[in-house]
């Protein structure tokens, strides 16, 4: 295990309002982009969305089996962190997702619509955190050197 001290000082968080028809990843990691936010904390986020993709990643066939979710679904949370990977933002998210009945899913956040409306906490911090390609797994890790 590696302990990453972030930030002693206090800290800037961001509340994110998407509306109906946002895609969430691709206006989010603009958003990570333009503000320059190379080390974060991702959630809570609490909303709705018309359709999701979520992954399960599998260890003994080391990769991601993605599966598509038609709403209405209620986002029960979202949550996550983002560090840097080649010089760039990069998500890890992970979602969960309620349905009309009350069951639910989750798994790791690939895309989704928003309807009505997500809104999702973003805590920056002032040091980046890296991410490596892992040679055994192929996964994008924390740094733990």
């Amino acid at each position: 295990m590696r302990a990453h001290r972030l930030q002693t000082a206090p800290v800037c968080t961001d509340l994110l309002a998407f509306g109906t028809g946002d895609d969430v990843i691709p206006l989010l990691q603009g958003f990570l982009r333009d503000e320059g936010i190379r080390a974060g904390r991702v959630g809570p986020g609490i909303g709705a969305f018309s359709s999701a993709v979520l992954a399960f990643f599998d260890p003994q066939e080391g990769k991601y089996h993605e599966f598509e979710i038609q709403g209405p679904v209620e986002v029960t949370n979202v949550s996550g962190n983002v560090a840097t990977l080649d010089g760039e933002p990069r998500l890890h998210l992970h979602a969960t997702l309620s349905r009309r009945d009350g069951s639910c899913v989750g798994g790791h956040l690939v895309s989704a619509r928003v309807e009505p409306t997500l809104e999702l906490f973003i805590t920056r911090y002032d040091r980046a955190l890296l991410r490596e390609v892992d040679a055994e797994t192929g996964l994008p890790l924390l740094d733990r050197g």
